[in-house]
């Protein structure tokens, strides 16, 4: 039944897929940031955690290198939560220098411009040691921007994105620029301060879960280990994961490994249960504990739950992107739009786990009321 090494290193679970990682699933995303970004089209890939954002920005970097565009990747979450504005933007600067390798002394320039401000800097630096002295098209990747919106001076960083975005009605050469901002946010997140012209520049790209036809690409891993059941095995995975990208490459590395004989739906059903379904799954399964501990969370949990609780029910809740309440579900990953923009739950696993009983134990004072419940009746 089993042929070969079991190819551990086929597939990847959690974190960042290099360019060249044969499970790789390339979706319609994957053209259209690359056509984008060519355009020279401002792009924003914001959605859900472990939806592939991270891994889409690396492939299409590489892509647009390999096209001998300028690229620089910030991932700024590494530039740490409790630092002052100087420190972040010097940090920021920095990575940009190493990214496209300028030749730039950061730490003497940024002395040198004592008398301008942390962002005036930042669009100076832009503009007079990047913009001037590359040819070509640029393009910065701007990763977990959600890791800013708990500072207190990010909103200078987006208007100047934006204001950069808007030289270009006067400018020719800001043309050549264009910043591509990955993270867990809506546009409308990004400046907080709502007497402030909102980020709404920039062209909001759609990551979807993977269909069955792109997923193919997986059956190489599972052809390695048995050849004749791959196609039936990797359709009842996408049964329950529904194209969910961790979840599918997740179950696919679990099936691999457990050397079961068969891979018969009833087999794969009890792996599921097994990994998701469990008692204190959610405790260990990471991707089951970030989703919960978002909508927890969240500063419109009841609201967000009772839609959730809706969407459950099979009503029809319709995707209105004004909705806080909506925008909050979609990015804690629990639900996508129907190609007739209604709610769906996003796949029978979370319908499973994040189920009603999950929505009761949920809502705030839950614990509080079943203490008083008991208390009551032991009286």
């Amino acid at each position: 039944m089993f042929r070969g090494a079991i190819p551990y290193d086929f597939f990847r679970v959690g974190g960042t897929l290099d360019p060249d990682t044969p499970s790789y699933v390339e979706r319609p995303a994957d053209r259209e940031l690359l056509r984008l970004v060519l355009s020279g089209e401002y792009c924003n890939v914001l959605t859900a955690r472990q939806r592939g954002k991270s891994s889409l920005m690396i492939r299409t970097a590489a892509e647009l290198e390999r096209r001998e565009v300028h690229v620089a990747k910030i991932d700024v979450s590494g530039l740490g939560a409790n630092v002052e504005p100087s420190e972040w933007y010097l940090g920021f600067l920095k990575l940009i220098r190493q990214e496209m390798h300028l030749e730039v002394d950061v730490i003497e320039w940024w002395s040198a411009q004592q008398k301008l401000s942390p962002v005036q800097r930042f669009t100076k630096f832009v503009r007079e040691e990047t913009l001037a002295k590359r040819d070509g098209k640029i393009v910065i990747f701007v990763d977990e921007i959600d890791s800013t919106l708990t500072l207190g001076f990010t909103d200078d960083f987006f208007a100047a994105i934006r204001a950069l975005y808007n030289e270009r009605a006067t400018d020719p050469e800001y043309k050549r620029l264009a910043f591509v901002l990955v993270g867990v946010a809506r546009p409308a997140d990004l400046i907080k301060d709502r007497r402030r012209t909102p980020y709404n520049i920039g062209r909001t790209l759609e990551l979807r879960d993977f269909t069955l036809r792109e997923a193919e690409v997986l059956l190489p891993g599972l052809e390695q280990v048995n050849p004749r059941r791959s196609r039936v095995a990797l359709r009842r995975i996408m049964y329950w994961t529904e194209g969910h990208p961790f979840l599918t490459q997740k179950l696919c590395a679990e099936l691999v490994s457990s050397r079961l004989d068969g891979w018969f739906d009833e087999q794969i059903d009890s792996l599921v249960t097994e990994l998701f379904f469990d008692p204190g799954a959610i405790r260990a399964e990471f991707n089951l504990k970030y989703t919960e501990r978002y909508v927890r969370e969240s500063p419109r949990r009841v609201g967000v739950l009772k839609m959730y609780r809706r969407v459950l029910e099979e009503k029809q809740v319709r995707d209105e992107e004004r909705s806080l309440e909506i925008s909050h579900l979609k990015l804690s990953g629990l639900v996508k739009a129907t190609p007739a923009g209604y709610l769906r739950v996003r796949n029978r696993i979370y319908e499973r786990v994040f189920g009603t009983d999950w929505v009761q134990k949920s809502m705030p004072g839950f614990c509080e009321r079943i203490t008083d419940f008991f208390g009551r009746r032991r009286r």
